[in-house]
């Protein structure tokens, strides 16, 4: 019979998700750790039928997890696929801040702050973006933003990358 770890690069190798069983033809612990060190996903003991029923069982519940999660994956990547194609082609100024680091941020935005890539924002704070007078305001309005409060539209000053102040207008931070 082949070793598991030998079914494991076969397995991998067509590119499938099956998990290796073994059987064994005695129950002593050292065998079935030395099987598993082996490569494969779960044993039983060749005689136990009923013990073989639940680990097949067991296997086709995780492989239908495995399944499950690996189409929430597409979908999520597909997800944010078309909300970055979204973001990218419209004509207004949008960044995701996440407490206060920019996770993405659209060309228009990175225009009017004068940042060539989203790389070249990256460690740069939402308050190192705004003139230092303004930074409070900006603060308790995202604290109250954060609240769930219906807030009219913020104008605070901006700073460009070159460190030039400009007026931003009817900022909606949801």
């Amino acid at each position: 019979l082949p070793q598991p770890a030998k079914v494991n690069g076969l397995v991998d190798a067509a590119e499938k998700d099956i998990p290796v069983l073994a059987l064994l033809d005695d129950d002593t612990v050292a065998s079935a750790f030395s099987v598993l060190k082996t490569g494969a996903d779960n044993l039983c003991n060749r005689q136990d039928h009923d013990h073989l029923i639940h680990v097949v069982n067991k296997e086709i519940a995780q492989l239908r997890i495995r399944q499950q999660v690996h189409s929430y994956e597409t979908r999520l990547k597909e997800t944010e696929a078309r909300s970055r194609a979204l973001m990218n082609s419209v004509r207004d100024a949008i960044a995701y801040i996440h407490e206060g680091a920019h996770i993405y941020a659209n060309p228009v935005y990175l225009e009017m702050f004068g940042y060539p890539s989203e790389e070249e924002l990256e460690g740069v704070t939402l308050m190192n973006m705004v003139i230092r007078k303004d930074q409070n305001s900006l603060k308790s309005y995202l604290r109250d933003t954060m609240k769930g409060k219906e807030l009219a539209p913020l104008n605070v000053t901006g700073l460009s990358n070159d460190s030039k102040e400009f007026p931003e207008r009817n900022h909606q931070c949801f």
